[in-house]
């Protein structure tokens, strides 16, 4: 009873490849493109500029405002039209690192390999004093201190690896659910990083609310703390350099 079925099954795909075969192919066209992508790409040398030159950049930072302006000169070079910049958020304040160092000087010198958290304020001068451990990011192991941290350098005991960071396999339905997310941030993207935008941030903090974040970072200002040197949550020797806790 399924005879009749198979037969125009074998019959339409005969109809399909006829079809594809009486087609002419532009073997010059074909030539030409070929030509472009072996010969002509500039697909590495914009990686590097991308990656090298104009990398890292951070939202409402100059190296930021500079990649923009060199993807703008490249879209305009190769004949787009109407290439300009649309504002996304107000009130954005820059940020780059101009030069720093940390280094241990007793009971021996050790260069400590780190980066400034984005967006901190400078230092304006060497900083040295001597180092806590101490869980920073908990406000009540921080209150048990209480006038004892001026001039300190804190440290965390832990190695604080990411929470529930993911690295994969991925099923579909995660793969899915995540290509539908706007919202870089998501806790429930691939990375699960939850962490808060600048700008939400920014615009929360100009409303006067605060966060844990907030409260424990006004502590540390008031308790005089020199600094605050936190491990990264990224592994295999990775710096993470997001802002606490």
């Amino acid at each position: 009873m399924n005879f009749p079925k198979i037969l125009i099954i074998i019959y339409c795909s005969l109809l399909y490849s006829t079809a594809f075969s009486q087609e002419k192919l532009d073997h010059g066209v074909i030539a030409r493109i070929k030509e472009v992508g072996f010969q002509q790409s500039r697909v590495l040398e914009t990686l590097s500029y991308i990656a090298d030159v104009y990398g890292p950049r951070l939202s409402g930072t100059p190296a930021y405002r500079e990649a923009a302006e060199w993807t703008k000169r490249k879209l305009q070079a190769i004949g787009l039209e109407n290439v300009r910049f649309d504002s996304y958020e107000a009130g954005l304040r820059g940020w780059a690192i101009e030069s720093y160092s940390i280094e241990m000087v007793q009971p021996r010198y050790m260069s400590i390999i780190a980066l400034p958290s984005a967006w901190t304020a400078g230092t304006e001068g060497e900083i040295t004093g001597v180092p806590v451990l101490v869980d920073y990011t908990d406000p009540d192991a921080l209150k048990k201190l209480s006038g004892q941290l001026r001039g300190k350098i804190l440290m965390s005991p832990l190695s604080r690896p990411s929470d529930g960071e993911r690295t994969g396999p991925f099923t579909d339905t995660e793969l899915d659910n995540a290509a539908a997310h706007t919202n870089p941030n998501n806790p429930d993207g691939l990375d699960n990083s939850g962490l808060e935008p600048y700008a939400e941030r920014l615009r929360r903090r100009l409303s006067g609310a605060e966060s844990k974040e907030d409260r424990i970072n006004r502590f540390l200002i008031e308790e005089g703390v020199a600094a605050v040197i936190r491990a990264s949550r990224k592994q295999h020797g990775v710096i993470d350099a997001r802002q606490l806790p």
